[in-house]
């Protein structure tokens, strides 16, 4: 270790303290946790990305001979608070990483302090054991205080969530998850039997002021196994100053709503699909855009990570009496023509669907009834058996199977709503994501990839319906939160409360303790500068201080050589007024320090 002791090896008391071994530890736990964090919200594994903060940590505490240990131990701790910055953003990277990261670096900065008063001449084994073990669980403490009274500060924004979910029309939950495998890249092809396979990796993030479905693509035509679409079209968007207006879905503009701009930054390294919310009006890319009919938007010119682009879209404000109302209207004839067609379906999904909805008396009673029945007869299971070839997939997943994935709940929801002769389509993209604590950004992950239904209602424009939000999980929708899953979602505040408790105690002793702390350092100046100078004494005589030796026990050597049994008392004096607890006073101090004037006397008459 890198490491200096204030008095020479000389006057050394005691070997180097250990106190530089416990700061390399913090010191590696901080890094530990700080790159746990940084692989999390890269896509990495944090097990990896915490190994690798502890090695660096204690390479560059303990290996770096050139640097001293303190400088080191700082810089180490500044950069993972650079790295906890960066990355903290990114949710589901962890609280609890954040949590032991602060408390570490806490923990850190206060045996720093400690080390470099231990590294100062000490008095055999230096003060009691309890009194180090106070200060330093103290000064944690009041850190602590400070950090958690900055936190509550930035409760406001650090607990934000996006508004649940409201009915099967309103706001899609951020929790949703489904398995859109390859929602980043366009395709003329959408096979429900290919099981998805989800990650954590970061594949965008989205500013935007409300969560929405993130729409990359849809399809119109199914043939019982997969979907394609009908119009395989497309056209180059024209740009002007660089924005590119869009032309509304199968030319149908739609009126009202709210506009809702949205910048995506990507971090996956391959996409080319344009996301938008709902209806996209303009589109800033940097690249050419290019149009499907059906309003939805790629490029030919792939977007890599470190890629961004703006989309403006008009949201409609739909309620669920404007839907119910649309169906006064007349459905425009190219929603009709390639939405409404009677699809591939066998005869008893066919009456499932018309028996379900044989009370509702609109389109938007048509969507919930068939939501609610799923929702009570089908489980969402990503390890559902996948249907054989040939065998018709809604039917299977609604009859036999009953669970299965969003593509296969989405897409029983759209066929069962046009065989009624509703107007639907399949939709893939992403929903929101999480929100970022820090930027308010949605945070977008491969896991977030998802499928869902479109209804068109005139006058209102396509609207999203997520059945796999109303189809519970397979086996464990209702399994009650375990003891050690409480303690987990609770850890933060279970934490907090623990430190807060910890502070009123060390602050209940603060005041009493604080005079004790400073007698005992000015006994220890004093006893300290007394043996350095029998120490002195000694070494003009030829009889040094053994390492294992007390100041009362070398004092009582020096006598036997020099033959003044007064330097006993010094000795004495030393150790009482350096370990006890309220040392021997200004009078002890004071009677010591002439009786080492006369030994001193004594000596230079002897030398001289």
């Amino acid at each position: 270790m890198s490491t200096r002791v204030g008095a020479s090896s000389s006057h050394r008391l005691v070997p180097p303290n250990s106190t530089w071994g416990w700061v390399a530890a913090a010191c590696a736990t901080a890094l530990a946790a700080a790159g746990g964090l940084a692989a999390t919200g890269t896509g990495h594994s944090p097990v990896f990305g915490a190994a690798l903060g502890a090695v660096a940590a204690l390479l560059a505490v303990l290996a770096l001979p050139s640097m001293p240990t303190r400088t080191a131990a700082s810089l180490i701790l500044a950069l993972g608070g650079v790295v906890v910055v960066r990355h903290v953003r990114q949710p589901g990277t962890g609280l609890v990483l954040v949590g032991v990261w602060a408390l570490a670096t806490l923990l850190a900065l206060v045996l720093v302090d400690r080390a470099d008063l231990d590294e100062r001449p000490r008095l055999a084994a230096g003060p009691p054991l309890p009194l180090i073990a106070g200060e330093t669980v103290k000064a944690t403490a009041a850190l602590a205080l400070a950090v958690l009274f900055v936190g509550s500060l930035l409760v406001p924004v650090l607990g934000h969530r996006p508004p649940p979910r409201v009915g099967s029309g309103g706001v899609p939950r951020p929790d949703s998850s489904g398995g859109s495998g390859s929602s980043l890249t366009r395709s003329d092809y959408l096979d429900t039997t290919v099981r998805p396979h989800l990650s954590n990796d970061v594949v965008m993030t989205v500013a935007a002021s409300r969560p929405e479905f993130w729409r990359g693509e849809t399809f119109d035509l199914w043939d019982g196994h997969a979907w394609t679409r009908s119009d395989p079209s497309r056209a180059a968007l024209t740009s002007v100053n660089g924005i590119a207006p869009v032309t509304p879905s199968n030319g149908v503009p739609v009126s009202g709503g709210r506009m809702l701009s949205q910048t995506f930054h990507i971090d996956a390294p391959y996409a080319d699909v344009l996301f938008a919310a709902s209806e996209p009006t303009q589109v800033e890319a940097g690249r050419l855009p290019v149009e499907r009919p059906d309003g939805t938007l790629f490029t030919f010119e792939a977007l890599g990570q470190g890629s961004s682009y703006r989309v403006v879209s008009r949201v409609p404000d739909a309620t669920a009496a404007t839907l119910r109302a649309s169906g006064s209207q007349p459905l425009p004839t190219a929603i009709r023509d390639t939405y409404a067609l009677q699809p591939i379906a066998t005869h008893r999904v066919r009456l499932l669907a018309a028996s379900v909805t044989a009370g509702a008396t609109s389109n938007y009673d048509k969507v919930l009834a068939l939501e609610a029945w799923m929702g009570s007869h089908t489980q969402y299971s990503l390890n559902a058996p996948v249907a054989r070839q040939g065998v018709d997939v809604v039917d299977d997943f609604l009859f036999k199977v009953r669970k299965g994935w969003c593509e296969q709940i989405s897409s029983s929801l759209v066929v069962m709503l046009r065989t009624l002769g509703v107007p639907a389509r399949e939709a893939t993209g992403f929903v929101p994501g999480e929100r970022s604590r820090l930027t308010g950004e949605w945070v977008v992950r491969a896991k977030h990839a998802h499928a869902w239904a479109e209804v068109y209602f005139p006058g209102v424009g396509w609207q999203a319906f997520d059945p796999t939000a109303n189809v519970p999980l397979a086996g464990d929708a209702k399994t009650p939160e375990s003891l050690w899953g409480w303690l987990a979602h609770h850890a933060l505040v279970l934490a907090g409360l623990m430190l807060a408790v910890g502070v009123l105690a060390a602050l209940g002793s603060a005041g009493g303790d604080l005079f004790a702390r400073r007698r005992v350092r000015r006994a220890r100046s004093w006893a300290v500068t007394r043996l350095d100078d029998l120490e002195h004494l000694g070494s003009d005589a030829g009889r040094r201080r053994r390492p294992s030796e007390t100041a009362p026990e070398y004092a009582g050597a020096l006598a036997e050589v020099l033959g003044d049994a007064d330097l006993r008392v010094i000795g004495t004096a030393i150790d009482a007024d350096a370990f006890s607890p309220d040392g021997i006073g200004d009078e002890g101090r004071a009677a010591a320090d002439a009786t080492w004037d006369e030994v001193s006397a004594r000596a230079r008459a002897r030398s001289g």
